[in-house]
């Protein structure tokens, strides 16, 4: 009998290695991370963990990675990378870096501080509350303040450094609003996602998702972002970012705007543009 117990505890858990999860999503943090949360748990049927810290996608991913009933989501930051095991597949999640930025400065000014790692290191809630919005933007985007080095910046080279993995897939934000997409554009977004996780979504089950995840007031944020928010910036502010992100920018292939004539170019040693169109959705 204990003979027995014990084989049958092995054939278990070898089904359930079998069954596991291969993929880990990963998202830009402020690029619609509980939005996409929403589309998987419609998609897959299945619990989605949203992210928190570095330390606790980690400690998720070594609790739940032979649970294929739970999907752990991590966002896309430095330390993250150190804890990505090599094997498996990914699905990231970016957005334009002008609107992330922008959106980021409106999170912290809602929430205070305490949301961007390390920032309550170098000045107080009532110093960033006096500063120019320009001024805010220029300590987020390549400053940071502690182990996690979270910045805008940081956040863009991870997602590059990722996008060199033969089995890291991208999908844009902008490609999951109703706001910039016709119905059947989405529905197309939407299916690929599902064929990411190995799920066959018909046209009618696509965009029925998609309606019933955009600004689902379940979700533990209420989605209130919009695609291309910085064109609502005055000049200045659209120039500085600009200039500051015009490298993530182009590699991510987002158009510049009409006040941009600065051209960037890329080290001639790597193609850009077929690595991307490569990996996207």
């Amino acid at each position: 009998m204990k003979k027995f117990h014990i084989l049958f505890s092995f054939v278990l858990l070898f089904s359930i290695s079998l069954d596991a999860r291969k993929e880990v999503v990963l998202t830009l943090p402020k690029s619609g991370t509980h939005y996409l949360k929403k589309i998987l748990e419609h998609i897959d049927e299945c619990n989605v963990l949203a992210p928190t810290t570095p330390s606790w996608f980690h400690q998720a991913y070594a609790l739940y990675a032979a649970d294929p009933q739970i999907i752990v989501m991590g966002h896309c930051e430095p330390l993250v990378m150190h804890l990505l095991p090599e094997s498996e597949r990914v699905l990231l999640l970016i957005r334009d870096p002008r609107d992330l930025a922008l959106s980021a400065v409106d999170y912290i000014d809602n929430n205070g501080l305490a949301v961007w790692p390390g920032l309550q290191k170098v000045l107080n809630e009532r110093q960033w509350e006096v500063l120019s919005k320009k001024e805010k933007l220029s300590l987020i985007l390549d400053g940071y303040y502690d182990e996690r080095r979270a910045s805008v910046f940081n956040f863009y080279e991870t997602a590059i450094r990722l996008l060199r993995r033969n089995d890291c897939v991208v999908i844009k934000y902008e490609a999951l609003s109703p706001e910039c997409n016709s119905s059947e554009a989405l529905e197309e977004t939407v299916q690929s996602i599902g064929c990411f996780f190995g799920v066959s979504i018909d046209s009618y089950s696509a965009e029925k998702i998609v309606r019933s995840s955009f600004k689902n007031s379940t979700s533990q944020t209420l989605h209130v972002g919009k695609s291309f928010r910085y064109k609502d910036e005055n000049r200045e502010i659209i120039e500085y970012l600009e200039s500051k992100l015009s490298k993530y920018i182009r590699y991510f292939k987002y158009s510049f705007s009409a006040f941009s004539e600065k051209e960037v170019f890329f080290d001639k040693t790597e193609n850009h543009e077929a690595l991307l169109t490569k990996n996207s959705i």
